[in-house]
């Protein structure tokens, strides 16, 4: 009987941990804006493009608005949110974030539109590894 309960705990600690893993997952956006500033003949221009996630790289400055998931983790550069970070940090309440904070992949944007100095991309991320965490507490 103890061995049948053991095996029945395993077994719900294995699906709660792939139930999480899909939530995260799920948390991985596709697309990202690209803010880019210079100047072109003399005249300066600021240009945003929505690119594949793939396509972003460190020192990229991503636009995040209202509602969308944060796609890569970096430092916010300029504005200001609230962020939902409870998937990574199981902080319950959604944390302020503005000039020189951290903000990481997966979590959620709430009200205010901010820039992301992109630092850590794709398997680097925070999201990935607690991805990798439950995928290891799961076997």
């Amino acid at each position: 009987m103890v061995k049948l309960g053991h095996f029945l705990k395993g077994m719900a600690s294995r699906r709660r941990a792939s139930d999480a893993i899909l939530r995260l997952t799920e948390r991985q956006p596709q697309k990202a804006t690209r803010r880019r500033v210079g100047v072109r003949g003399g005249v300066p221009y600021v240009e945003e493009t929505v690119i594949p996630i793939a396509d972003v790289r460190p020192g990229d400055i991503i636009v995040v608005n209202p509602g969308e998931i944060v796609p890569v983790d970096g430092t916010v550069s300029m504005g200001q949110s609230t962020v939902d970070e409870s998937l990574l940090t199981g902080e319950p309440s959604p944390v302020l974030k503005q000039r020189d904070d951290p903000v990481w992949a997966g979590t959620k944007n709430q009200d205010g539109s901010f820039h992301i100095r992109t630092e850590k991309l794709g398997a680097d991320t925070r999201l990935s590894a607690r991805i990798r965490e439950l995928q290891d507490s799961g076997k």
